[in-house]
């Protein structure tokens, strides 16, 4: 009875600890279960049969586990699963839509950043030094790749 206890052990532990590795990942639980549950039976492996059961009993345990990690990546299973595809489009370019010079009302507080209305457009952009409070005209003065750069705008 105690080996088919201490073999349930260690195989459900196995399960969780493969279920983590490559199906749940990043939730620990089922990991830390499955370490607990081999550990458990090897544990009762040395408790009922003695240190030369329980040294058999652990090697082949981690070599089990080693062997099946091994295998489960090596697998061709996994990359119909995985994802493949690889992300080649890119932001639209503020420089296109925008330019410096434009003038613009502040929506938000930039403090240093908000929203600003330009060109009809609601846009994110950094105040150059102080902070700016709604509803003030600002220009814009530069655009570095998709941050747009305002100061207020000097009346004269």
């Amino acid at each position: 009875m105690e080996v088919i206890a201490i073999g349930s052990l260690i195989f459900v532990g196995i399960i969780l600890l493969m279920l983590e590795f490559f199906i749940i990942t990043g939730t620990i639980v089922p990991g830390i279960i499955g370490i607990a549950l081999m550990l458990g039976g090897v544990m009762l492996s040395y408790h009922h049969y003695g240190n030369e059961v329980g040294n058999y009993t652990l090697l082949a345990t981690l070599l089990f586990v080693f062997v099946t990690t091994y295998k489960l990546l090596k697998s061709k299973t996994w990359k119909k699963v995985a994802l493949n595809s690889s992300i080649d489009s890119k932001v639209n370019e503020i420089s296109e839509i925008f330019t410096v010079g434009d003038e613009g009302v502040t929506l938000s507080r930039l403090a240093p950043m908000g929203k600003i209305l330009v060109n009809n457009q609601v846009i994110e952009a950094k105040a150059e030094s102080d902070f700016l409070d709604p509803k003030k005209e600002v220009v814009i003065i530069a655009i570095e790749s998709n941050k747009v750069v305002v100061t207020r705008k000097i009346e004269i």
